[in-house]
């Protein structure tokens, strides 16, 4: 299995925490965040690493080579320009060898069972697989999922748009490569995954979705950073 991992935001939610560093790096238990997001990859029989990466990439290179994975291989991809969550997802397209792989955001880590959601959405013939995890009062933070009782995707909608969903993105999906190749030839740079490709991906491709009950995490703003520092112990123990 390959994994993208998403860490090319510039943060800026997260400035008045520090505006310095990435925050995929910034530390939970004394590691950088992106070190427990390796280990849960490692986990799950993930053999290969895309790091998708913008300013700062050199911090985030260093931090990581301060440790060693085994069994696994970490590439990374460098955007020169703002490019968005779909067009960095576009553009490292040649460097992925398999028909389907994992993308995940570089701020959140869902504890799931990554290769039984993999396995699932192979055997399913999906295009798309989101992992979904249902809050208990919506949060217009998250993209907001509607979903049929069969798993099928009716929408993901971002902000206020999302107001009458509880069920989120959790930031951990399988995508087959194929499907989405069709959309290497856009260039009107930023573009969202979340707001510019997955609403039209759903209309037109099979797109499902497995919720979890599962411990979430997330360190894209202050609130929820402070939450993953006091109990994060719960997810690697």
């Amino acid at each position: 299995m390959e994994a993208v991992i998403l860490a090319g935001g510039q943060g800026t939610r997260m400035q008045n925490i520090n505006n310095k560093i990435p925050k995929i790096i910034l530390e939970i238990n004394g590691k950088p965040f992106l070190y427990w997001l390796i280990k849960q990859l490692q986990k799950n029989k993930v053999e290969k690493i895309i790091l998708c990466l913008g300013i700062k990439h050199e911090l985030i290179l260093n931090a990581i080579d301060n440790y060693e994975f085994k069994n696994i291989d970490i590439n990374f991809f460098v955007e020169k320009e703002q490019l968005g969550t779909g067009g960095a997802l576009i553009n490292i397209l040649d460097m992925i060898n398999n028909d389907n792989f994992i993308f995940m955001n570089g701020d959140s880590m869902f504890n799931i069972p990554i290769k039984k959601l993999y396995t699932t959405h192979i055997q399913n013939q999906n295009d798309l697989t989101y992992s979904l995890k249902k809050l208990d009062s919506q949060n217009t933070d998250y993209g907001g999922i509607s979903v049929k009782s069969n798993g099928q995707i009716v929408s993901h909608k971002m902000g206020n748009a999302n107001s009458k969903c509880k069920l989120i993105d959790a930031g951990l999906r399988i995508v087959n490569k194929n499907t989405i190749l069709k959309y290497k030839n856009r260039n009107n740079y930023p573009i969202s995954f979340e707001k510019d490709i997955a609403p039209e991906f759903i209309k037109t491709h099979k797109s499902m979705g497995l919720i979890y009950d599962l411990e979430f995490f997330d360190i894209g703003n202050p609130q929820s950073y402070e939450y993953t520092k006091s109990n994060f112990d719960k997810i690697i123990n």
